[in-house]
């Protein structure tokens, strides 16, 4: 068999070829994409619009889209929370960059757990991820079809790839952390085709992605704000688009999947995931917003039939203005509520404040009553957590914007998932979908085509989208020994250590050095046999487990 050239830099590499943004403009939405938890957004002194709808229009529905955390840690009951709904010269970052410490083998099973520990990064680190790292669907089949004939005596690769080199965007995909600086050493998802569990392209490996276009980033919430409590979380944040018809509601969609890991050590109850959006439909002072609770979904849209309200740089729709929906699409929305914002910063950043809204209450921690405000004292059974619903509950009248004649302006709305227990090392999944919808017939037509275009974007979700790429893919084949099928003890080991079989099955080892080289040849596992590393320097290695079907697992072994 042939084979490429070894190119062992492509295990730990974080190449400075990869900007700090990424661009997402393969159907009739462009996106720029900072390496931030603040999205769409346009960072002065650039006055490109971050979120183009339709591309090439010079118009938006979106100035930001935030992330929201926040939970009670078990062990003292503190609030710990990160909010930040914009990126200004004078707003303290509570998010950076980059992957953050955890401690080898404290995690179980990747990737519903991971290592957790410490939790703590460095300036020099978050410097050096502070990039995006994307790839294009073309890209990946060019190079398996280059790769394939590589393999293939048959097939002449000066002939049918002249002048062919793999791209960056594969062969510095950033699918390993540096190990020894605590990083995980699994980060952005790959197809491993040889399944030894180690990035590399010269083996035929390549970015496990969704979509025809693929941005992936690293970001934390241990940002620069001292006022607050941290979490330390790692986000891993993806987001993708498909190339469709222009009548296709797939074509007006950006996916953003988000693998939220707790890194640290603590327990958080009642963790929240919420989504904050800054809606600027067009011209931002003539905007409605509402929810759709029975589609995990809130929105914004122009509150008449003709966008023309502008102020400052904002360019208007026009007739017939479209609405903008968020969608989360593998959990389901447990608030929706509408919030003010203020000429203080900070008030954004007041996490009792903000996790009240996160729960789906007011500010001040009072409860909503639907059809607020009214001259009938709100009564317990009106309280709700979903503010002016498409569809209103049954028996009620319709409450929303246009019913209650409020005044337009710009409006920010704020959805949140339902609160979970987040143990150390655990993996949130949260998916979300912004869909933009408009319909040649008013405002309001454009949120009933918005109500329709969301069920086709989450149907094409729900029987698409998982079986392309999990949060994290290892192989592509499938899987029959598992992570839990093998432990190392003790581990760090000294001297020796033993394998713990828990399968029925014959199973070889290896051990690798963290570059992936060899350094313990293959050998049978018993139980009852000690593994001699006493020869072996102090350090991080690889133990890889292979059964009779040439299936792999590799556990991480500290030598002290």
């Amino acid at each position: 068999m042939k084979t490429l050239i070894t190119l062992t830099s492509f295990l730990l590499c974080i190449n400075p070829t990869f900007s700090q943004t990424g661009q997402l403009a393969v159907n009739n939405i462009s996106v720029t994409i900072n390496p931030s938890n603040v999205m769409f957004q346009t960072l002065a002194p650039d006055t490109n619009l971050y979120f183009e709808a339709i591309k090439g229009s010079g118009l938006s529905t979106l100035f930001s889209s935030a992330l929201w955390v926040g939970g009670i840690r078990s062990s003292d009951t503190a609030l710990c929370g990160s909010q930040q709904a914009y990126k200004f010269n004078s707003i303290v970052n509570t998010f950076s960059t980059g992957p953050l410490s955890a401690t080898i083998g404290t995690g179980t099973i990747p990737p519903f757990y991971r290592d957790y520990g410490a939790a703590t990064i460095s300036e020099t680190e978050k410097a050096k991820w502070e990039k995006v790292f994307c790839v294009e669907k073309w890209e990946i089949e060019i190079f398996v079809r280059f790769f394939n004939c590589f393999q293939d005596p048959s097939c002449d690769v000066s002939i049918s790839f002249p002048g062919y080199t793999i791209p960056n965007s594969i062969i510095n995909w950033p699918a390993h952390g540096v190990v020894s600086l605590g990083q995980d050493f699994y980060l952005a998802p790959f197809f491993d085709y040889d399944s030894d569990g180690i990035y590399s392209p010269s083996q035929g490996d390549y970015p496990c992605i969704k979509g025809d276009q693929y941005c992936w980033f690293v970001i934390n919430d241990r940002g620069d704000d001292t006022t607050r409590t941290e979490l330390g979380l790692e986000i891993h944040t993806e987001v993708y688009s498909f190339k469709r018809d222009s009548s296709n509601p797939l074509s007006n969609t950006i996916f953003v999947g988000r693998d939220i890991i707790n890194r640290s050590s603590a327990t958080y109850t009642d963790f929240i995931v919420a989504q904050q959006t800054d809606f600027d439909i067009g011209c931002a002072q003539d905007d409605y917003i509402g929810s759709m609770p029975s589609l995990n979904s809130y929105f914004g849209y122009n509150a008449d039939q003709t966008d023309d309200n502008c102020s400052g740089n904002s360019n208007p729709y026009g007739i017939n203005p479209p609405a903008q929906g968020v969608t989360f699409l593998n959990k389901s929305i447990n608030a929706s509520v509408y919030y003010n914002n203020t000429a203080a910063p900070s008030q954004l950043n007041e996490i009792e404040k903000a996790y009240n809204s996160m729960n789906g209450r007011n500010r001040d921690g009072t409860p909503i009553y639907y059809g607020a405000p009214s001259s009938a004292p709100p009564v317990p059974t009106n309280i709700t957590k979903y503010m002016f619903p498409y569809l209103p509950p049954s028996g009620r009248a319709p409450w929303n914007e246009v019913s209650a004649s409020n005044p337009a302006g710009d409006r920010r709305m704020l959805g949140s998932v339902a609160p979970i227990t987040l143990t150390p090392g655990q993996v949130h999944e949260v998916d979300i979908a912004y869909v933009f919808s408009r319909n040649d017939s008013g405002n309001l037509e454009s949120v009933d085509k918005l109500y329709r275009d969301i069920q086709t974007v989450q149907q094409f979700y729900t029987d698409s989208i998982p079986a392309f790429c999990g949060s994290f893919v290892l192989s592509q084949k499938e899987l029959t020994l598992s992570q839990n099928d093998v432990a190392l003890y003790p581990n760090p080991a000294t001297h020796s250590f033993k394998i713990e079989n828990e399968t029925n099955e014959i199973l070889t080892g290896s051990i690798l050095s963290i570059d992936g080289k060899l350094v313990v040849s293959e050998f049978e596992i018993s139980s009852n046999n000690d593994i001699d590393i006493s020869r072996l320097t102090s350090g991080i290695y690889l133990v890889r487990v292979t059964n009779a079907k040439n299936q792999i697992v590799l556990k991480k072994l500290l030598k002290h």
